[in-house]
C-alpha cells in the first residue's frame, strides 16, 4: 500500500498526487500541516529528515522529496 505525506498547498505534493490518481492507485494521505510546522516534529522527521513533503512510503520503502521534489 503507498503511503503518501503531503500538504495541500505543496505544488510538488499536487504532482505526485495527480500522477496517482492518473495511474488510479489507491493510497493513504497523511496530511502534514506544513503552516503549523508539523514538518518539524520527531515523528515526521523520522519519515524525512529534511521536513519537505512530499514523502512517498511503497511497500515500507521510504522516498523522500528533497527540497520538495520526489
Amino acid at each position: 500500500m503507498l503511503e503518501l505525506y503531503h500538504h495541500g498547498s505543496s505544488a510538488c505534493a499536487a504532482k505526485v498526487r495527480i500522477a496517482l490518481a492518473e495511474k488510479k492507485l489507491q493510497r493513504t494521505g497523511h496530511y502534514v500541516d506544513i503552516l503549523a510546522g508539523e514538518q518539524f516534529k520527531p515523528e515526521f522527521l523520522t519519515v524525512n529528515p529534511k521536513a519537505v513533503v512530499p514523502v512517498l512510503i511503497d511497500d515500507g520503502e521510504i522516498i523522500p522529496g528533497i527540497d520538495g521534489h520526489l
